[in-house]
C-alpha cells in the first residue's frame, strides 16, 4: 500500500465505519494499515504520520476518538493529498 492509496483507505474506512467514536482496537487497524505503507513506501507521508501522532495522543488522553473529530483530522490529510 502506498501513501495515497492509505489515505483512500482511511476515507473509506471512515465512511464505512458504523461507531460513533474510535477506541484503541480500531486504531490498531489504522497502525497496521500505516505500517504496510511503511514497507511497501518505505516511508510514511508527514502529513499521514502527523495525523497518526495526533489520533494516538488523543486516544491516550481520551480513551476514545468522536468519529466527527477523527473525520475532520481526516481531511486535512485528505486535503494535503488535494483529494
Amino acid at each position: 500500500m502506498k501513501n495515497e492509496e492509505f489515505v483512500y483507505w482511511i476515507s473509506g474506512y471512515l465512511t464505512l465505519s458504523n461507531e460513533d467514536s474510535l477506541n484503541e482496537r480500531q486504531f490498531s487497524i489504522i497502525k497496521n494499515h500505516a505500517n504496510l505503507v511503511k514497507e511497501v513506501s518505505g516511508r510514511l507521508d508527514p502529513a499521514i504520520t502527523d495525523f497518526m501522532v495526533v489520533v494516538e495522543n488523543l486516544l491516550q488522553k481520551f480513551g476514545s476518538l468522536k468519529r466527527k473529530d477523527l473525520s475532520r483530522l481526516a481531511g486535512k490529510v485528505l486535503n494535503i493529498f488535494n483529494m
